[in-house]
């Protein structure tokens, strides 16, 4: 390793420690900022324990535009809005994976936020994220103004 000598000031090594959090979200589909989004797309999420804990089903909450989609604590935890036929819920020892299918096309060129809450089995970790994207222009063109040509 090189050093480098300064008058009153010697470094013999430098060390860099980064902490990650515990409960991270990742897999997000839609991504956040992402832009053209399918009417018709499925919203997909992961929740990933990076301990030994695991994730918390029951304290997992999804929220869509400010509406309740995905609520591990309660039955059936998807609200009704979301639990299309493509909507799943998995969880494993580290993960829970949440794919919500709206039953009614998202608005074209809608700005859609999500709102993720969740914590580790114990509490020992939680995460409270939000993120958003857009959908795609779905816009029927109109007719505004004509001319005649004359010929």
């Amino acid at each position: 390793m090189s050093t480098l000598e300064l008058p009153a000031l010697y470094v013999d090594s430098v060390a860099l420690v980064a902490a990650t959090p515990r409960l991270v979200l990742v897999n997000r589909d839609p991504s956040p900022g992402e832009s053209g989004v399918p009417i018709d797309a499925t919203l997909a999420l992961e929740l990933v324990d990076t301990g030994p804990d695991g994730v918390e089903r029951s304290t997992a909450r999804v929220w869509i535009d400010g509406v309740l989609a995905f609520d591990g604590s309660a039955v059936p935890e998807l609200a009704p809005a979301f639990a299309g036929p493509l909507a799943s819920v998995t969880q494993t020892a580290d993960m829970l994976r949440v794919v919500l299918h709206p039953v009614a096309p998202l608005a074209s060129l809608a700005t859609v936020h999500v709102r993720v809450l969740a914590q580790t089995v114990g509490g020992a970790a939680s995460l409270d994220e939000v993120y958003s994207f857009v959908v795609e222009d779905r816009t029927a063109p109109r007719v505004v103004g004509a001319q005649a040509l004359a010929q």
